[in-house]
């Protein structure tokens, strides 16, 4: 059955409406990320209300609360992160390869460690965010896969998976979080040695 539209509704309203909510939606993400990485902490409903320029009525409307608000940064964070990802190119030599590798998995890590945090200690309570967690380190594995499938492409299935899952292990933000504070070690110190670790990994 086909229904006329009413035409006592002005849908340029309703774009206008809905496009005012996605724009508000943009800046709350926004607005929490930048004192997310600025504050090193998380910061508080009111301050990220005050910064994306809206009410904690309006914030709480579209997020149901601070929880709704971290959920979709990290979903933001995660797709930004795969697409940096894709970027690096597989057909560097291995050495190439293990430095961006490296390098890339370091700025991540250095960048959202407050936010990977807390997603973590989130996940306990939000099956949504327990399911972004698997999602973020599947990403690492895969990210593992492409970038050092040359290397152990031909080795034995049950090997193979094997050698991945420990990269993407090694690869871990908390891992690197290990380094930087248990070890005291700073980004520059800290990149030879995951460097050395993987390349042990890859080539046996």
């Amino acid at each position: 059955m086909i229904h006329s539209a009413d035409p006592s509704v002005d849908v340029r309203a309703i774009d206008g409406r809905v496009l005012r909510g996605v724009r508000t939606r943009e800046a709350i993400v926004r607005a929490a990320r930048e004192l997310f990485l600025r504050k090193g902490r998380e910061p508080t409903l009111e301050e990220i209300a005050d910064r994306a320029d809206v009410s904690p009525r309006i914030l709480i409307k579209h997020f149901s609360g601070l929880g709704g608000v971290i959920v979709a940064m990290v979903v933001q964070v995660l797709d930004e992160v795969l697409a940096r990802y894709q970027a690096v190119r597989v057909d560097m030599p291995l050495e190439d390869r293990l430095t961006a590798y490296v390098e890339l998995r370091a700025e991540i890590c250095e960048q959202f460690a407050p936010l990977w945090l807390r997603a973590v200690q989130m996940a306990r309570h939000a099956p949504e965010m327990e399911a972004l967690i698997r999602r973020g380190r599947n990403d690492v594995r895969q990210f593992a896969e492409r970038v050092f499938a040359s290397e152990l492409g031909r080795a034995p299935h049950a090997m193979r998976h094997d050698i991945f899952d420990t990269l993407a292990m090694v690869s871990d933000w908390n891992n690197w979080r290990y380094l930087r504070e248990a070890c005291e070690r700073s980004p520059e110190e800290a990149k030879p040695l995951l460097r050395q670790l993987l390349r042990r990994i890859i080539t046996g």
